[in-house]
């Protein structure tokens, strides 16, 4: 059984001679055949899908997913349907994992999780358009890829600050692994709190800032919390966490609420860490 059927009416504009990116084409073909699943949906099996590929230049915009500004030329590979589009209220949560409209035997929900962790894997974002009386236009925007002559450019600084990222669900941690050096910041991730303590332990300059989940086997992120505190070891923790936990309870910086909002995540980290790196010191 196709996965489009013959009442849907398929459009394709792919501009000639524009710049490369750097993409696994497996990966690629599996997003397109998410974005056009969902559009089959969205459309109740019926109506006109569009996919274009074009070069955009001096692009302002804002990721739908993770929030990050875009700015710069990109490389943009869209598909749009005339479906109903998405209500305001639900668009905020369209990439959370297992998150759908679907009745429960449609879909598991994962479909769009799927594409957004592919995309910022390839250093891309999502832009998400859409509208009641015009449907919905899925933008992906690929960074250009580097040549020989500005690969040089590009080095990575090392006086980026150095966070330990500590989570024991592999897919959070490397999605917010992307989304923390995609800021601009160096990651380093463990999925075991006594992991990290021995780390911090052993390389007490290392480190600038600890996030840590709550819920954690052997250790929980609020004891590796305290346990840091007890060494007088001076690095900010922010705790992560789906229950309410009094401040006073744990030895850290701030509490966030599970689920995370990318927002408010990188903006506790500018308050905690000092814009110029230099300034930092720990005991």
């Amino acid at each position: 059984q196709p996965i489009l059927s013959s009442a849907i009416t398929i459009e394709t504009k792919l501009a000639n001679e524009i710049p490369m990116v750097m993409a696994d084409k497996i990966q690629m073909h599996q997003v397109l055949m998410n974005l056009c699943i969902n559009a089959r949906d969205a459309m109740n099996g019926g109506g006109s899908l569009s996919i274009t590929l074009e070069y955009r230049q001096n692009i302002a915009l804002e990721c739908s997913a993770c929030h990050i500004p875009i700015n710069g030329d990109m490389i943009e590979l869209a598909v749009k349907d005339n479906g109903a589009g998405i209500d305001a209220n639900l668009l905020r949560n369209i990439f959370d994992p297992f998150f759908s409209t679907k009745e429960t035997d449609k879909g598991t929900g994962m479909g769009l999780s799927v594409v957004n962790d592919i995309i910022h894997k390839h250093h891309a974002h999502i832009v998400v358009d859409t509208d009641s009386d015009k449907g919905t236009t899925f933008r992906l925007l690929f960074p250009v890829a580097q040549t020989a002559e500005n690969k040089s450019s590009t080095a990575v600084s090392t006086d980026k600050h150095h966070i330990l990222l500590v989570d024991d669900d592999i897919s959070v941690a490397f999605f917010l692994k992307e989304l923390l050096e995609l800021n601009g910041h160096r990651v380093t991730v463990l999925n075991d709190s006594l992991e990290a303590l021995e780390a911090i332990t052993a390389q007490r300059n290392m480190f600038d800032l600890l996030i840590t989940s709550q819920t954690m086997p052997n250790m929980t992120g609020g004891e590796l919390a305290n346990a840091i505190r007890t060494k007088n070891l001076n690095i900010p923790v922010i705790l992560c966490t789906k229950a309410d936990v009094p401040n006073a309870k744990y030895s850290v910086a701030k509490i966030l609420s599970k689920p995370l909002e990318s927002k408010q995540l990188l903006q506790t980290i500018n308050e905690l860490l000092p814009a110029d790196k230099s300034v930092y010191s720990m005991s």
